[in-house]
């Protein structure tokens, strides 16, 4: 259903989606606390999910923050860097426009902030799709709910999926299971440039 209401947005959904992911996240906590089976049925009944944000007012929000700083993206200590990404994001497009996107699973760095990290989501799918003309992409999204989360990543699945990816998503990941573009073996420190980049600068660049 969000897909549909969503359409050619799809990349704002991640976005719209950001109070559920909120909700779970404070669905979870409230289950682990559950001492007894009753107390979890209760607290299980009782939960809520909120409806997700209109498109409209999506829309809005992604574009009013065009010139907020985008080093957030690259600030979890977890060796990603604009840097790693000029020279590794044409790998990923070149697959994409190969077809080689059925059954790719590509690892992106985000916010540690919950709610920072879904508008990063959109902004990597937004990337991606700037960079093609007549295709367009609508990967799995699987992002981990908690609240605070050191070096938080997204996955974004393109393909169907099968058993192996949610072992290696929610699980332990085999070997060489993602591409990561953002990623390198080694930190690096950022420079005064990169942390100045806005969002709309990074997704008007071109690979």
């Amino acid at each position: 259903m969000p897909r549909k209401i969503y359409g050619r947005h799809y990349s704002l959904l991640p976005l719209a989606l950001t109070p559920i992911w909120a909700a779970v996240a404070e669905a979870w906590e409230a289950l682990a606390e559950s001492a007894t089976r009753d107390g979890f049925e209760e607290t299980l009944e009782a939960i809520e999910l909120p409806d997700m944000i209109d498109v409209k007012e999506a829309r809005g929000d992604f574009q009013g923050r065009q010139r907020e700083d985008a080093g957030v993206l690259f600030e979890g200590g977890n060796g990603a860097s604009p840097a790693h990404l000029a020279q590794k994001m044409p790998e990923l497009l070149q697959r994409l426009r190969k077809g080689g996107d059925e059954g790719l699973s590509v690892q992106l760095p985000v916010a540690g902030d919950l709610g920072e990290a879904c508008f990063n989501v959109s902004v990597w799918l937004d990337l991606v799709n700037n960079q093609f003309r007549l295709r367009h992409f609508e990967p799995s999204v699987f992002l981990d709910e908690r609240t605070a989360v050191d070096a938080r990543v997204v996955v974004l699945r393109f393909g169907p999926l099968d058993p192996s990816d949610y072992l290696d998503i929610i699980g332990r990941p085999r070997p060489k299971a993602f591409l990561r573009p953002a990623h390198g073996e080694i930190p690096e420190t950022h420079s005064n440039a990169d942390q100045a980049m806005t969002y709309g600068d990074f997704l008007g660049a071109r690979y």
